[in-house]
């Protein structure tokens, strides 16, 4: 019997089963008449034992290496301890800014999330892409559908507004995907499913993009059997 797999939100480094975080968040509380701003991440908690999470930043160009300096909690990293959320104080809000956390237990630490970019204070984004990627399915497939919404986490994934158009939009047999034109003023939230003929998988684990990001990167990693 055919089997459909849904599409679950856990990714493992190294071969050593330390999950990073992939379904990261993250919030910038907007400050009045202030030289400063406090911005917020939160994610999933590691299906893994760790001892905790490093929160790594920088101004400039993207990428590596994040040496960051300025936060009232120190310079790039910054371990958070093993929680899973946490707010960074005191950047600057004239600067732009990217992210990672990393998974660490002992002396051995994962590799860096998907990168988050933060825009200066009073920069107007017309719209935010959101970019996605997961692993092929086991089975035998014809596509893939990606769900979206704003309001409320959970039911119907009724979401419009991106230029590919409203939701479900059917991406193909393919294991990447952008969403283009999303609002950066709304949160929104994702899940994938994958089809054969009229049949189709649950949800995957649901994602979710807080305001104030302009492009985001999130990832599904691991295929587990929709039960």
């Amino acid at each position: 019997m055919m089997q459909i797999f849904g599409l679950s939100s856990k990714k493992y480094f190294h071969n050593l089963k330390i999950c990073c975080v992939i379904c990261l968040s993250l919030f910038l509380y907007n400050p009045v008449a202030s030289s400063a701003r406090d911005v917020a991440f939160s994610w999933s908690e590691n299906p893994e034992t760790i001892d905790g999470y490093r929160l790594y930043y920088k101004t400039g160009s993207s990428g590596a290496s994040y040496d960051g300096s300025g936060a009232t909690e120190g310079p790039s990293p910054v371990v958070v301890g093993n929680t899973t959320s946490f707010t960074l104080h005191g950047l600057s809000d004239s600067e732009t800014y990217y992210f990672a956390i990393t998974a660490y237990s002992g002396s051995v630490e994962s590799g860096f999330t998907d990168q988050l970019m933060l825009d200066p204070v009073g920069v107007i984004t017309s719209g935010r892409n959101v970019s996605f990627s997961w692993a092929p399915n086991p089975e035998t497939v014809d596509g893939y559908r990606l769900y979206y919404k704003t309001g409320n986490s959970g039911g119907e994934y009724n979401g419009v507004g991106a230029t590919e158009g409203p939701s479900p939009v059917s991406t193909g047999n393919i294991t990447s995907y952008t969403l283009h034109g999303l609002s950066v003023s709304e949160t929104y939230y994702f899940a994938i499913t994958s089809y054969l003929g009229d049949q189709e998988s649950g949800y995957s684990d649901e994602l979710m993009v807080l305001p104030g990001v302009a492009n985001t990167v999130l990832r599904l990693i691991s295929i587990e059997e929709n039960k």
